[in-house]
């Protein structure tokens, strides 16, 4: 197992210079060690390509998600990994080198959609961060300007029969004015998702781009 990688992972993860935050990073690494075998292997799965290796220096979250109880209740060490692995090999096929890059190795936002609200910029964003690695490995995040207004976390990856499945958290509205998320609602004023799954006046400058 890969003790440099770890050591970069926990310090990522955890504030050492705080004793609050240094008890986790312990209890981080003791983990690790007592489920080696396992946390050996995620550390080979993204060690096996530069991209991955690039995507685990940044989102350090991934091996955090398998050595605590995230997604669902009661999941396992190896219920966690498997999920992780899925969902990057998912991704690895259908989107470019370069998003992927974009999205975990440079933490940026992946555009998929973008009009306009009151002269300020309306957007449909692929994102992941560590605030939202309880619930799944990316989320879409719709924005106003600089301001998140609903997110969904998910993550994909084989379902139980082995075929493609999407596991969703619920939908969470961050916007702190009502009736700013009533007037986004959809249909009103041709913003929101209809039943074609993209919104009214769409422009999408990286759809195509980003896909193989």
């Amino acid at each position: 197992m890969d003790t440099e990688i770890l050591q970069h992972i926990g310090h990522s993860l955890y504030n050492t210079k705080r004793l609050k935050e240094w008890k986790r990073y312990v209890v981080f690494r003791s983990r690790c060690m007592l489920h080696s075998e396992q946390i050996g292997g995620l550390l080979d799965f993204f060690a096996a390509t530069p991209l991955r290796r690039d995507m685990l220096r940044h989102t350090t979250s991934f091996v955090e998600q398998a050595t605590r109880q995230f997604f669902y209740k009661n999941s396992t060490y190896d219920e966690r990994i498997s999920l992780v692995k899925g969902h990057v090999e998912f991704l690895e096929s259908k989107l470019t080198e370069d998003a992927l890059r974009r999205l975990y190795a440079d933490g940026e936002m992946l555009r998929l959609w973008e009009d306009s609200y009151e002269e300020k910029p309306l957007t449909l964003e692929l994102w992941f961060h560590a605030g939202q690695r309880k619930e799944g490995c990316l989320s879409l995040v719709l924005m106003w300007d600089k301001e998140a207004l609903y997110q969904i976390m998910f993550w994909l990856a084989p379902g139980k029969n082995g075929e493609p499945a999407q596991e969703t958290a619920p939908v969470q509205r961050r916007d702190a004015d009502p009736e700013l998320g009533r007037q986004l609602q959809p249909g009103r004023h041709g913003h929101g998702l209809h039943g074609s799954g993209l919104p009214g006046r769409e422009k999408r400058p990286d759809r195509l781009q980003n896909c193989r």
